[in-house]
C-alpha cells in the first residue's frame, strides 16, 4: 500500500475501521491491488454486521437481535485465505498467525460448549 505515507503508519492504517452498531455491525474498508503499487483503498467500505441475539444491555434496554456472520466463520475464511497465500509465498509468519487463528478457534468453540452446558446458550426464536 504505497500512499506517500510510512510503512509504520500504513500498517496501523490496515487496522481502521468504524463501529456502525457497537459491538454488532462494522465498516471496514475495501481495497484492491494496484499493479507497481500495491494495496489501495477503493474508498469503497463493506458493512459487516456480526449476529447477535435479542438481549438486555446495561441500562436495562432490549437491544434486538442482528443477522449477520459469526466470529468463527471470520476466522475460518481468514485461515483458508492465508493457507491458501501461504502455499504461493511460504512464510513462518503466516504459518504462526494461522496456528493462533485457530487457536482463537478452538477457544471460542470451547466456550460455546460450555455456556451450553450451563443451560445460557439457548436457541432464539425468530
Amino acid at each position: 500500500m504505497s500512499t506517500g505515507i510510512n510503512f509504520e503508519e500504513e500498517l496501523k492504517e490496515k487496522r481502521e475501521f468504524a463501529a456502525i452498531t457497537s459491538g454488532s455491525v462494522f465498516k471496514l474498508p475495501s481495497y484492491r491491488v494496484k499493479k507497481d503499487v500495491g494495496l489501495v483503498r477503493t474508498g469503497r467500505d463493506i458493512d459487516l454486521p456480526i449476529v447477535r441475539g435479542t438481549r438486555v444491555n446495561e441500562e436495562g434496554q432490549e437491544v434486538f437481535s442482528i443477522e449477520g456472520t459469526t466470529h468463527e466463520t471470520l476466522l475460518s475464511v481468514m485461515m483458508q485465505d492465508l493457507e491458501e497465500k501461504n502455499n504461493i509465498v511460504k512464510s513462518s509468519a503466516t504459518e504462526k498467525a494461522i496456528e493462533k487463528m485457530n487457536e482463537a478457534l478452538v477457544l471460542l468453540e470451547n466456550r460455546q460448549r460450555s455456556r451450553y452446558i450451563q443451560g445460557k446458550l439457548t436457541k432464539q426464536e425468530e
